[in-house]
Formats: structure tokens, C-alpha cells, sequence
């Protein structure tokens, strides 16, 4: 679904006239409180694009597209899966740096993008990550020149999303204007419809998870012995 899109219907059904910034605005408001509203299918990514490399502990996810978090982080070894734990910065410092070996945590930097692995990886393992994506601005400076540039840019939501997402940035217009009652009804509107799609998510989607079994080693060698 491009933005485009759903920029004419709702001038369409709204002959809104204050500037594009506004509404690009109520738009990019909207697509973010849907992602927030449920934990839709579409969301969650399974990516295997990603390896680790020889004696480095880093990983990066900055070509990730829509990043936002990690859910699950395995190895894959002879087509076996391994998940890996995560460790919180201050466990850190209770981990050894220089052990290598099978990864078993990982902890991540999410304002550097990046992922790292204890112990260091002594060989090249394939990465199968899940994480959760995120919207993204639809434009750095929200103005008429940037709707231009980016019309035809594919919105985070696909076609189902499309009449909530309609609802959704009127009831913004509707309240910015002042015109409190229609948006009540828009918003009862909004309510059902997301209700709806909440419920055919719910039918078609498997929130089962596998178990994976974790690594063989004992991880106690692992710790610096404290004294």
C-alpha cells in the first residue's frame, strides 16, 4: 500500500486543507499506533541473511530493514537450531571476553546496531534472527516537497490495514479541526474495524513456537571465577 494512496482518499473524503505536513503527520501518527495495537503477524521477521564472522564478536543489523527489536537469536550448526540467551550490560562483566567457542549469549546495542556474542565465535555460523519491525518517519522534514519524493513510498501496512488506517488519520483531522462528535463516530468506526482484523489475525496466524534446545556445553566455564 503506498502513501499516495491513502493521502487521495482521505483528501477525498475529508477536502482537509491545511498543509501536507499535517497530514503526512496524522498518517505516519496512525501507522504507528496500529503496529501498536497488536502483535500482528507482519510484524515479526525471521531473517537468515546474517552470519557470524571468525574471532569477532560483533554482528552487525544495520542493513535490517525496520529494526526494532529482537525476539529470539540462534546459530544454526550441521541444520541443527540453538537458541542463544540474553545477557543484560551488567551481566557483562561476569562473562569472560576472551573465551572462544560456540556463542551461548549475546547482548545488543541498539543505538550502534549492533549484536555481541559470548564467548567469540570460533568459526562461521549461520544467524537465523526474529525480531520485531517498527514504522519508520514517512519523511525527514514532513512538507509538500517531501510527499513528492516520497509518494510512492510502500507503507509498512499492507492493503487489509487500508480502511483502518483511513479512520484512523481522519479522526486526527477531525479533532485537530475542532469537529469532536464526527470523530467520536469515526472512532467507534476505527474501533470495529480493529477489532476485526484483530480476529481474523488471531484465525490465521500460529502464535506456537517451537522449543529449541540450548547449547550442550556447560556453560559455567563461561564465568570468571570470583574469589
Amino acid at each position: 500500500m503506498k502513501l499516495e494512496t491513502i493521502y487521495n482518499e482521505i483528501i477525498k473524503l475529508t477536502d482537509f486543507k491545511s498543509s501536507d505536513y499535517f497530514l503526512i503527520s496524522f498518517i505516519n501518527q496512525t501507522i504507528s499506533e496500529i503496529c501498536n495495537e497488536y502483535n500482528w503477524n507482519f510484524l515479526n521477521v525471521v531473517d537468515t541473511s546474517l552470519n557470524t564472522t571468525l574471532n569477532n564478536q560483533e554482528v552487525s543489523i544495520s542493513t535490517l530493514p525496520y529494526f526494532s527489536k529482537i525476539k529470539r537469536f540462534l546459530i544454526i550448526i550441521n541444520n541443527v537450531k540453538y537458541k542463544l540467551d540474553y545477557v543484560q550490560s551488567i551481566e557483562i562483566d561476569n562473562i569472560s571476553d576472551n573465551l572462544k567457542g560456540k556463542p551461548q549469549y549475546y547482548d545488543v546495542d541498539y543505538k550502534y546496531k549492533v549484536i555481541r556474542l559470548y564467548p567469540t565465535p570460533d568459526n562461521i555460523y549461520k544467524i537465523e534472527l526474529h525480531y520485531i519491525k517498527a514504522p519508520v518517519n514517512l519523511a525527514e522534514e514532513l512538507t509538500k516537497e517531501a510527499y513528492v519524493r516520497d509518494k510512492d513510498k510502500e507503507l509498512i501496512l499492507d492493503d487489509k490495514f487500508k480502511t483502518l488506517l483511513v479512520q484512523g488519520t481522519i479522526i486526527k483531522i477531525y479533532n485537530y479541526d475542532s469537529e469532536f462528535s464526527k470523530a467520536q463516530n469515526i472512532f467507534l468506526l476505527y474501533k470495529q474495524e480493529l477489532q476485526r482484523l484483530i480476529d481474523l489475525e488471531r484465525e490465521n496466524y500460529d502464535f506456537g513456537e517451537k522449543r529449541i534446545r540450548p547449547l550442550n556445553e556447560q556453560r559455567k566455564y563461561l564465568y570468571r571465577k570470583k574469589y
